[in-house]
């Protein structure tokens, strides 16, 4: 049994290779604008709330269209208005919120 081991020994090493660079390849990849999102909700739950707004804001100005850049939006629109008292950028929120939800 070694010895079968020793002679096919490349063989099984380039099979791992192959394995390893196609679960590297063909594995899903989480996009910007979902990371952005998940980072603003990780520093919404640790009420760092200047960061979860900054977060949301950087969601949406990278993917507007998006379900994700809209749930940002709304996100980041509370926080503004009710956790940082930021008004202007609170409307600017429900100005984006309301114009890309009517389409």
């Amino acid at each position: 049994m070694s010895q079968k081991f020793k002679e096919y020994r490349w063989i099984i090493g380039l099979v791992g290779l192959v394995t390893v660079l196609s679960v590297a390849i063909f594995s899903p990849k989480i996009s910007l604008d979902r990371r952005l999102l998940a980072s603003g909700k990780k520093h919404q739950e640790s009420r760092e709330w200047k960061d979860a707004a900054d977060e949301y804001d950087r969601a949406v100005h990278y993917a507007p269209n998006s379900a994700v850049g809209i749930e940002a939006a709304r996100l980041g629109g509370g926080i503004c208005l009710y956790e940082l008292k930021d008004y202007p950028r609170a409307v600017g929120a429900a100005l984006f919120f309301q114009t890309y939800c009517e389409t």
